[in-house]
């Protein structure tokens, strides 16, 4: 089983589209830390769809910068924020990564989820999550426990490997200590392994029955494809595209066909209108 590390999103290399926007900071509280993030508005009359992007384990809101850019331009919000304790460094938000799990980062983006519904920009009956490796996972998770609030779900690379990962570091919770460095990578507390420990993703996940498009590079060596095949499986409405030349990670080309898939799932979507 390959080891899982998080992935990070390629600069935006397609053409962008024809409508301005305005980026605007908007911080949050989620359990007493502070949440930053940024919106970005398409400069619109009316009230128009929100995608709500998670990013991966470690990283920061940055990752997310080009698909904001890119769906702006025409005519879709994005907002991109960062997890309390989910970022290795850059981190504008508050927040330990000992105290981090993907359960606390799943309250931390219900949150958001919840205050964004109130935005005057925002059309709350066509917000979508956007997420990334770990944040794909948290993502799959909040969509099961506000499936009436999401209207949709992209999951890029998500990193369902997360329970197999923990039980293959550990023969038993009781050898979980308080502090360790998972994947060699970054610092957690031992709730990242507890909240993990019993949760059976595909159950859970198979509880949201909107509809979820998957992609993942066919040359991801941390994630194996035959997570998010199973994931298809699971879900009610799912669709699956396979990311040509696309990683862990997309950058370049493989970028491009992952912002190509996502406009084809928006228009069908109805998010353009």
């Amino acid at each position: 089983m390959s080891s899982y590390r998080p992935g990070q999103t390629g600069e935006q290399e397609a053409a962008s589209g024809t409508i301005a926007y305005d980026v605007r900071e908007i911080e949050l509280k989620s359990n007493g830390n502070k949440i930053y993030g940024k919106a970005y508005v398409p400069q619109v009359s009316g009230r128009v769809p929100l995608v709500i992007f998670s990013h991966e384990l470690g990283t920061t809101h940055t990752t997310g910068e080009g698909y904001a850019e890119y769906f702006a331009s025409r005519g879709i919000a994005y907002y991109v924020f960062d997890f309390p304790g989910g970022s290795i460094s850059g981190s504008r938000s508050e927040g330990k990564t000992t105290e981090m799990s993907v359960l606390t980062e799943a309250r931390d983006l219900g949150h958001v989820l919840d205050a964004a519904k109130e935005w005057n920009f925002v059309d709350s009956n066509r917000i979508y999550l956007h997420g990334g490796s770990q944040g794909g996972l948290v993502s799959a998770v909040t969509a099961t426990q506000k499936a009436n609030d999401i209207a949709g779900l992209v999951l890029a690379y998500p990193a369902f490997i997360i329970p197999d990962q923990l039980h293959q570091d550990f023969s038993s919770l009781d050898d979980v200590p308080e502090h360790f460095r998972y994947i060699d990578w970054i610092d957690v507390g031992k709730i990242y392994a507890e909240d993990m420990w019993n949760y059976d993703v595909y159950k859970e996940i198979s509880a949201y029955k909107g509809p979820v498009l998957i992609l993942h590079g066919d040359r991801d060596h941390t994630v194996p494809m035959r997570y998010a095949k199973r994931a298809q499986k699971a879900y009610a409405n799912a669709t699956l595209k396979v990311i040509s030349g696309g990683g862990h990670e997309f950058f370049g080309q493989a970028f491009n066909q992952a912002l190509a898939e996502m406009n084809t799932f928006f228009e069908q979507e109805g998010l353009y209108k």
